[in-house]
């Protein structure tokens, strides 16, 4: 009995112990959760101050850019502040959004964000939004274009509204009236940003109004596409080239066979058929030029012992049957480009070696 009481007080000692040290790991766990929040806390941004100066300057509303029904508002827009210390560290893309909103305010068509390239995005700048046929708000409804604080930072948003009424809308309908009058837009909206960002005149868009390599890079980031919307503004542009599949037909070699049709030369042609069997005379004509090609090769290498002044001279009779309508063009392709490539071995690359 005693024994069984020295056992069961040696358990309840190690249970204890046992208890002890996990609530010793807990505690430290719990203390060392509690100092991580406090050295290391959650990311928050500060009040932002209220912008003294936040509005839409102006926007354009253009389709069928890019494909039939499609949708591109582009807008410019300004905020500041009259204290200048009061603009925000933060970049622009994560203070600010654009939301554009149906007539009555109460459903959201699309949003964006500024473009951040200067000054962190504020002072001034162009956005955009775009919307493919498949998702395209209803052509010149009522709509309100919406510039605001971002709602996760605070509560309260400072809200510019610009409201858009079927008037606004672009005026034309093909694709290439379309693309000039964003393009023009454009053109305006690049100038009056050098003067808000107070850079020299051409340092965005220059002779011809084409983009210099800092206006490529600012209008691409606020318009994305703006290079397939309006090719005209950029020195480079991508294009798809279109071609036609070519139809050969033997149309040609078909009209100078025919061309001794009610001659003498045809009746002797078509008699020279009738003594070979029936065989088209335009095969005995062939190799009747092919062995005065033959022959002139010979000829030569006998008397010269080249055939280089065979080749100039057999061509002769190829060329000229082919004209005649004796030899076949086809053939003749292919004669020449032999005797052209063994002419350039031998003038040419058989020297080089």
């Amino acid at each position: 009995m005693y024994s069984d009481n020295k056992t069961v007080s040696k358990m309840f000692k190690r249970t204890s112990q046992g208890a002890k040290r996990g609530w010793l790991k807990a505690t430290g766990v719990v203390l060392l959760i509690s100092a991580a929040l406090i050295l290391f806390p959650t990311p928050a941004y500060a009040d932002i101050p209220d912008a003294d100066v936040m509005q839409i300057d102006s926007f354009r509303i253009a389709r069928n850019l890019w494909e039939e029904g499609d949708f591109l508002l582009t807008f410019e827009y300004s905020i500041s502040w009259d204290v200048p210390e009061n603009e925000p560290n933060e970049p622009a893309n994560e203070t600010l959004i654009f939301r554009l909103m149906n007539g009555d305010e109460t459903q959201v068509l699309g949003y964006s964000v500024p473009y951040v390239y200067v000054y962190n995005g504020y002072r001034a700048g162009v956005s955009s939004m775009y919307w493919s046929a498949a998702t395209a708000p209803t052509w010149e409804q009522s709509a309100v274009l919406w510039f605001m604080e971002n709602p996760g930072l605070d509560p309260d948003p400072l809200i510019s509204k610009q409201a858009i009424s079927s008037g606004d809308y672009s005026p034309y309908e093909t694709q290439a009236d379309n693309r000039d009058y964003v393009t023009g837009y454009i053109v305006n909206a690049t100038k009056s940003l050098e003067q808000a960002w107070e850079v020299a005149a051409g340092s965005l868009i220059g002779d011809g109004n084409y983009f210099t390599i800092d206006g490529e890079t600012y209008f691409q980031g606020a318009i994305p596409g703006l290079k397939l919307f309006c090719p005209d503004l950029f020195t480079i542009i991508q294009v798809t080239p279109t071609y036609e599949e070519e139809e050969w037909t033997l149309e040609h070699q078909t009209a100078t066979e025919a061309q001794w049709e009610g001659t003498w030369i045809a009746t002797s042609l078509e008699g020279i058929s009738e003594l070979f069997g029936g065989v088209k005379w335009t095969f005995i004509t062939a190799a009747i030029c092919g062995f005065g090609f033959l022959g002139l090769l010979f000829f030569c290498y006998r008397k010269f012992e080249d055939v280089k002044p065979g080749l100039l001279l057999g061509i002769l009779p190829i060329v000229g049957g082919s004209v005649l309508g004796f030899f076949p063009l086809v053939a003749m392709g292919l004669v020449c480009f032999g005797a052209i490539m063994f002419l350039a071995y031998t003038f040419w690359f058989k020297a080089a070696t």
